[in-house]
């Protein structure tokens, strides 16, 4: 496999990573920060659930789906 075509999703993940730390380092919860005026935003909330705040059947449910 060509060794470009691994930089752009490493790149995703490393700046996923890097904001998540700065958020939980630099702001309160629910403390908004704008990055781009209003078209970007930051905004510090807890997702307990699985994908998009879900809470289908708890963590069991989403090993098994997540496996199959």
């Amino acid at each position: 496999m060509n060794k470009k075509c691994l930089l752009l999703p490493l790149l995703i993940i490393v700046c996923d990573q890097v904001s998540k730390i700065l958020i939980d380092n630099y702001l309160l919860i629910h403390q908004s920060k704008n990055i781009i005026g209003d078209f970007v935003k930051f905004t510090y909330i807890l997702n307990p659930g699985g994908a998009f705040g879900t809470r289908f059947g708890g963590n069991l449910f989403y090993l098994v789906i997540s496996t199959a």
